[in-house]
């Protein structure tokens, strides 16, 4: 371990030292950091409350201590892919298999469906995912997104729903034939577009006639498989209904939130949304993708809450999306931190305080304005843990210019 000599700053942060006034609420190392004289501060993935900074300062501590090679180690394990990239290419390589089979059935076999063959193979990598998620606790996954077509997006696309659904059914411990269920209705849950010609897939810009055949994908799909033994009920619901949203604004049914919470299974709902954050994190032409952290902030803005008109997802649904998947995509950093500006489910702007790694949508927060947009005298601080029904139900991002927005996105021919 590395404590005070007399070398440069530059050779200290190198060798092991962390500035106190550099850390704020809410960070956290995956190592050890001690003081100078050796006493443990701070145990490996704990977060930094407000109260110990204080108490470092106070102290007159200004530098805390790490080892360096455990810090190179904890990143190097905090970077380790969660599957190999040989599984990930062999189910790529699957995925345009699978897609191109279809394609050709409906072209030459409209009255026949998925072989038996190409639905136990789809289940022996999606079990396969699972192994390999299950026993790498620390890894993440980064998503393969390099485009040299328009074929080869719905080959990455179908790819990476069904590792991300397939990890996500794993880690929310889910039933062994569920687990199955998420990985391969991933894999299949778009074949719909099959029956679509290219012409339309390849458009960047599609007129409403062209956008109706699009929507029509999930009832397509489903109707192929409908009678197909092979596949399981959910897995065939997948297909359906990954496009239906909490607000009726989804399709092929549209349905309201009644329907919605109801007709809409909870797993199928997770699809939808592992669904939506490929697409947003997908590059298309003329258009650039989000990034994880950005993509995980829009879906947060997308989240039901009394004083929207529009959004898209359920609190429970996107709060396991992200219990699940959220530092796994993100490569272990939190997408939402100390000093942003959100509005919580009451309708009350604030700024986060300090995060909660367990409940990411519930941090200490300092309320400044009330749910009429009414700046308060004194601000109120808040930890939304202990408030049981209040969450963040928005993320303003800063521009250029020092003030905050809601981030907009265009999602036309991409959803």
């Amino acid at each position: 371990m590395t404590f005070p000599d007399n070398k440069t700053d530059k050779e200290k942060a190198t060798e092991g030292i962390t500035e106190v006034n550099f850390l704020k609420p809410g960070y956290s190392f995956g190592f050890d950091l001690f003081d100078e004289d050796k006493n443990l501060v701070l145990k490996a993935h704990t977060s930094i409350s407000e109260g110990v900074l204080n108490h470092l300062k106070a102290s007159g501590i200004s530098r805390l201590y790490f080892d360096p090679l455990k810090a190179k180690q904890a990143r190097e394990i905090g970077q380790k892919s969660i599957i190999s990239d040989e599984l990930k290419n062999e189910t790529y390589n699957h995925a345009k298999d699978v897609l191109e089979e279809i394609r050709n059935t409906f072209n030459h076999s409209p009255s026949e469906s998925i072989g038996k063959k190409t639905i136990d193979k789809s289940r022996d990598i999606v079990d396969r995912i699972i192994t390999e998620t299950d026993s790498n606790d620390d890894g993440i996954f980064e998503m393969t997104v390099k485009l040299k077509d328009m074929d080869e997006f719905y080959y990455l696309h179908s790819m990476n729903v069904a590792i991300m659904a397939s990890i996500l059914g794993s880690r929310l411990d889910f039933k062994p034939e569920m687990k199955s269920a998420m990985g391969v209705g991933g894999l299949f849950h778009d074949i719909g577009f099959s029956s679509v010609s290219k012409d339309i897939l390849h458009k960047a810009m599609l007129s409403d006639d062209e956008f109706d055949i699009i929507k029509s994908h999930p009832h397509v799909g489903y109707k192929f498989v409908e009678k197909n033994r092979n596949l399981h009920d959910m897995e065939k619901r997948m297909l359906l209904l990954h496009h239906e949203q909490a607000d009726g604004e989804g399709y092929p049914y549209g349905f309201g939130m009644g329907h919605y919470q109801g007709s809409v299974p909870r797993e199928v709902r997770l699809l939808g949304l592992v669904d939506f954050f490929v697409t947003l994190t997908s590059p298309m032409p003329e258009e650039e993708a989000m990034t994880p952290r950005e993509a995980m902030r829009y879906m947060v803005n997308k989240v039901y809450a009394d004083y929207k008109t529009i959004y898209s997802f359920l609190l429970p649904d996107l709060r396991d999306f992200i219990r699940a998947l959220g530092f796994i995509i993100n490569k272990g950093e939190s997408f939402m931190g100390p000093g942003d500006l959100v509005r919580i489910s009451t309708g009350e702007i604030a700024f986060v305080e300090e995060m909660n790694r367990l409940y990411p949508l519930k941090p200490k927060v300092r309320i400044v304005k009330n749910n009429k947009m009414e700046t308060l005298k004194r601000p109120i601080n808040v930890d939304l843990i202990k408030t049981y029904q209040d969450y963040v139900s928005n993320i303003y991002d800063r521009n250029s210019t020092g003030g905050f927005s809601i981030s907009k996105h265009s999602l036309a021919g991409r959803l």
